[in-house]
């Protein structure tokens, strides 16, 4: 959620601006989603659709609106449809700057229970890694099922991440009327329970608090060596250089990323390294146009990002595509200006070739994952996993790697709100059509409530075992 001018009033729209955004909302869904409703019925769409037309009787600010479109886009129960909702930062800003409040801890979501991520309230009795077992009276499951039915997903894994990006106390702010204080139930790890009532936290406080911590998604790009072993988290697969909006062509230009990436393994080479560590933990996606140039220097085969790319065009859609001067695109361009609207097609996926120069890896790869490797960063994941081109170790990926994905945006003609849609359906490489994460080949979970990198420690001492039982084998031939 984008903060904006504290104090500033947000503007209202009116009951009409609001119908005909719905209006149009709902047929620009069905024109451009890949499939809107494989999920959900058409009929549950109607319903709640003339639910909320209804409903809106008098002018409403930003945040009305996304609490009326964000639970009926969510309907769809696909992660790559959703409203956008960084304008709702004009009512937050707002309710900060008049002194509004927020709930006091934030959680995150394990095993279907609410634990204790971080406490802004200062009590004694409360430690990282408890569980909230009510709010309010409400029991925990029952806030978790509103929170699955507002926000988009495939499954409940995947909304748990949303949690953790939104934070919790932002999304009970949206989802609920402030309180000034807050009764709740706490489990803590001695399974003891305990009844507290804990003062709300100055919103302007806990954003203070979460401006100075790490975030969860790290976009940016690195590059080490740890001791003899090349470490490399690529960051996000499009322009560092760009804004990130995946209607803005510029998003996709490739030069930043090949200069990135080529460096790195030029480093490699002159170093002789044996073992390489791809980090894609916590990484937001991209393009697989970015990832296959990386991929290419790790595989041993020719290699696809899946076995099948179905892409369904609008107009919308096609608008997009006019833009795209990536000669490289050209067939997919083409083809998406050529079809008819509504019309669905199979793209022929070219396979793409592996490095057979001095550049290209022929040690260990090592693949680090978590709940948080989403979007095309899991589809690099099961290309590593389908194809054999390394170890995958870490926890399984929310994302989904056979999904409706491949997104543009469309903007509503009064409020502005901008509204994520997937054209494409996409199995990943094996043609597995399951709609689940990635299993890693060697599971693992970092813990919360620890500074320690668990997956990246584990993966260092896997090395240095396998490297030690090597040498010993050596010496003995």
């Amino acid at each position: 959620m984008v903060q904006n001018t504290f104090g500033q009033a947000p503007q209202k729209f009116s009951s009409e601006q609001v119908k005909q955004d719905l209006k149009y909302l709902f047929s620009t869904l069905e024109e451009s989603h890949y499939n809107l409703y494989v999920h959900t019925p058409k009929e549950k769409f109607d319903k709640e659709y003339h639910r909320i037309y209804n409903s809106i009787k008098d002018s409403v600010n930003i945040l009305q609106v996304y609490k009326l479109f964000q639970p009926f886009v969510a309907l769809s129960k696909i992660g790559h449809c959703w409203c956008d909702n960084s304008l709702v930062g004009d009512v937050y800003g707002a309710y900060i700057g008049s002194g509004g409040t927020v709930f006091p801890i934030n959680i995150t979501v394990n095993d279907n229970k609410m634990i204790v991520s971080d406490d802004y309230s200062n009590s004694k009795r409360i430690q990282i890694g408890d569980e909230i077992v009510s709010i309010n009276g409400k029991s925990a499951k029952s806030i978790l099922d509103n929170i699955y039915s507002f926000l988009s997903g495939e499954n409940d894994c995947w909304i748990n991440t949303r949690i953790d990006l939104f934070t919790f106390p932002r999304l009970n702010w949206v989802m609920n009327a402030p309180c000034d204080s807050y009764s709740i139930q706490i489990k803590n790890q001695k399974n003891e329970l305990i009844n507290l009532n804990l003062p709300a936290i100055s919103a302007g406080k806990f954003e203070e608090i979460q401006s100075n911590k790490k975030q969860i998604f790290n976009p940016g790009r690195k590059f080490k060596f740890i001791d003899d072993i090349a470490y490399i988290q690529p960051g996000q697969f499009s322009n560092a250089d760009g804004d990130n909006n995946s209607s803005n062509v510029k998003t996709f230009e490739k030069g930043e990323f090949l200069a990135y990436i080529d460096s790195a393994f030029r480093e490699i080479q002159k170093a002789g390294s044996k073992n390489l560590i791809i980090d894609l933990r916590d990484n937001p996606g991209g393009s697989s146009t970015f990832s296959d140039e990386m991929v290419a220097f790790i595989a041993d085969k020719p290699f696809k990002f899946c076995s099948r790319f179905s892409v369904k065009t609008s107009k919308i859609t096609k608008e997009y595509w006019k833009q795209v001067n990536d000669t490289s695109l050209n067939y997919l361009k083409t083809k998406i200006l050529n079809t008819p609207e509504g019309e669905t097609f199979d793209v022929a996926i070219p396979e793409h070739d592996f490095r057979k120069d001095s550049l290209k890896f022929r040690g260990k790869v090592y693949v680090l994952i978590n709940r948080y490797s989403y979007s095309q960063t899991a589809d690099v994941a099961t290309q590593v996993q389908d194809y054999k081109f390394g170890l995958l170790i870490g926890e399984k990926t929310a994302q989904i790697p056979t999904n409706y994905g491949s997104t543009h945006q469309f903007v509503l003609p009064n409020t502005k709100m901008a509204v994520e849609y997937p054209k494409a359906f996409i199995v990943r490489p094996n043609g597995n059509t399951k709609f689940e994460g990635v299993t890693p080949d060697i599971i693992l979970k970092d813990n919360i409530s620890s500074e320690n990198d668990e997956i990246l420690d584990y993966t260092l001492n896997l090395i240095k075992k396998d490297n030690k039982k090597y040498k010993q084998m050596k010496s003995t031939m």
